[in-house]
């Protein structure tokens, strides 16, 4: 009996490390695409604005200059310049965990297949 429970708690606790340490990752990229969906948010409240409202023309093409502003200045966060901080961080990471699995995977059988 106790030989069970300790296989399945030597399984679990690399999994729960895992999730643990993906934790903060995956909450500071969703983070990062929530401000670039507020920031396109932003730019159909104030075009809302401007058609419901006609204001006078210099208000008015101040809120054209802030609305194209923020729709072509490209705010990114990146760790350095080594890499950037949205989703795409969490695909390339776990594209490279896939990687490295099926890799272990192909070695692990030709080992077993030799012995």
């Amino acid at each position: 009996m106790s030989l069970i429970y300790s296989e399945n708690e030597d399984g679990i606790i690399p999994v729960f490390w895992a999730l643990i340490t993906s934790y903060p990752i995956v909450v500071l990229t969703m983070s990062v695409n929530s401000f670039h969906s507020e920031t396109h948010r932003t730019v159909e409240i104030v075009y809302d604005i401007m058609e419901k409202h006609a204001v006078n023309g210099d208000v008015e093409y101040e809120l054209h200059n802030f609305a194209v502003e923020l729709l072509h200045r490209n705010v990114s966060f990146d760790a350095f310049g080594f890499f950037s901080l949205d989703c795409t961080l969490l695909k390339s990471i776990f594209g490279m965990i896939t990687t490295y699995i099926l890799i272990l995977v192909q070695f692990r059988s030709t080992d077993d297949a030799d012995q």
